[in-house]
């Protein structure tokens, strides 16, 4: 690694080397304390859940360099082409993801022919350590077989990403799965099981990004003594062609392929929201109902040739309402939809009593880093009045700190150690706990869909979910 270190009282907009790709304070954006304020500008790295050492410190000290060098978590990266990106790759090399790119594996069509340009096309430009390319399918058994190599990002079409997924974990490696269609609810538990044959971490990689959201976001508003109690969750995301590779679509496509309808692809994440701020007010979800969906035309029109009329069961929906029920009378309803009216939209509404609260860019953050919360307050006026109530508001801005997917490789990195501390069963620390919680996770926000699925396929009925 090339870098150049400023004295610590440099502020960000002083720091100028083009030899230094490091984020500022990590430990905000990460939701760990570090006893400054969130968004603050002191350069600072963790090497443990509760230390700090300043970056001044670890030119100065070859033992703390040491230290941070075998605490990171090394990764290889299984690719379908070369062709193949995503923006989690830039990511894996910021100093303050906690882990190291060692190796990358890229199993169909030929190695890029010039790797300069490669590595420019992956956000991998910055990156100064060597990192060995593999290819073919061998060249992706020799990755995980590589004793180097602790962990493995898999970024294959779901159809053939299940060997890649066992054979990683049969040798001992964490895997992280690149999961944009949401894969079934039996192909994630047999990959559970393995894991816990293994002593492996293996989780997707969007529950990471998003419990980080969600707990900053009830740690800075949701909070029950001055928010009041939740009680219904309203989300909407519409996405336009020029965003669909976002979700793993390609933006010229004539036609949707199965299971890339707005439900999967999109639902998933209104469906993943809920459960995270639900499941930490005590509520488990327990119905599931589509109320309208609209359907891709093309897929409809062959749909009503070859079974009978009945376009719901073959149609890929471009635009569906939904209803999760949850328990202690908490409901969430969201719309999704593919739009080729407007650009990408977004939005996150909680409601509680007289209290209301939104989150902008609930799904696709900010491309400069900024969150955005609004809250709002009913303001009641003096019986009789004609108008009942206003509303007054204020917005909380959230800025600086690490990017979302330098959070996801922290957190995994995080999570793998303990699984290689304290295995699946019996660990009592926090970070033990956030293991099966995310598990637990992943296996709701799969029968969630399931019963989405099943409600448009029978007509758009309420399909209760079995505890």
């Amino acid at each position: 690694m090339i870098c150049t270190l400023e004295p610590q009282k440099k502020r960000n907009s002083d720091v100028r080397s083009s030899n230094t790709h490091m984020s500022l304070n990590p430990l905000a954006s990460s939701g760990e304390s570090s006893g400054e304020q969130a968004g603050s500008l002191t350069r600072r790295m963790s090497y443990g859940d509760d230390v700090q050492v300043p970056w001044q410190t670890i030119a100065d000290c070859g033992v703390c360099l040491d230290y941070y060098e075998k605490s990171r978590l090394v990764v290889g990266v299984i690719l379908h082409t070369a062709q193949t990106s995503h923006r989690g790759l830039g990511a894996l090399i910021n100093p303050a993801s906690n882990c190291r790119l060692a190796a990358v594996a890229i199993v169909a069509g030929p190695l890029p022919a010039d790797m300069t340009a490669w590595m420019r096309h992956q956000n991998l430009e910055n990156h100064k350590e060597p990192v060995t390319v593999f290819g073919g399918q061998e060249g992706a058994q020799q990755l995980v077989q590589r004793e180097d190599v602790e962990a493995v990002f898999i970024i294959v079409p779901d159809s053939i990403h299940r060997p890649f997924v066992l054979s990683a974990l049969e040798h001992k490696k964490h895997v992280l799965l690149n999961d944009p269609v949401s894969i079934s609810l039996p192909a994630f538990n047999e990959q559970l099981q393995y894991a816990k044959k293994f002593g492996k971490f293996v989780q997707s990689s969007t529950p990471f990004i998003h419990q980080y959201r969600v707990r900053q976001f009830m740690d800075l508003v949701l909070r029950e003594e001055t928010f009041g109690r939740v009680t219904c969750m309203d989300a909407y995301l519409s996405v336009c062609p020029r965003d669909l590779p976002l979700v793993g679509i390609a933006n010229n496509q004539m036609a949707l392929l199965p299971n890339q309808g707005c439900i999967r692809r999109l639902g998933r994440y209104c469906v993943l929201f809920g459960i995270l701020i639900f499941g930490k007010l005590g509520s488990h979800p327990i119905a599931a109902q589509v109320h309208d969906a609209e359907f891709d035309e093309q897929q409809q029109r062959q749909a009503e040739k070859t079974n009978g009329g009945q376009p719901r069961t073959a149609a890929e929906p471009v635009r569906a309402e939904c209803t999760i029920k949850y328990s202690g009378d908490r409901k969430m309803t969201f719309t999704v939809d593919y739009s080729h009216a407007s650009a990408t939209r977004q939005k996150l509404e909680v409601k509680a009593g007289s209290s209301m609260a939104n989150m902008s860019d609930f799904v696709f953050p900010h491309p400069d880093g900024l969150a955005t919360y609004r809250l709002y307050e009913d303001i009641k006026k003096e019986p009789g009045a004609k108008h009942t109530e206003d509303m007054r508001g204020e917005a909380i801005d959230i800025a600086g700190g690490p990017s979302h997917d330098v959070v996801m490789w922290r957190n995994f990195a995080q999570l793998s150690r303990s699984i290689d501390e304290e295995g699946w069963e019996g660990g009592t620390s926090p970070l033990s706990e956030r293991v099966r919680e995310l598990a637990e996770i992943t296996v709701h926000t799969k029968t969630i869909l399931n019963a989405l699925m099943k409600s448009l396929e029978e007509g758009c009925v309420e399909v209760p979910l079995v505890q």
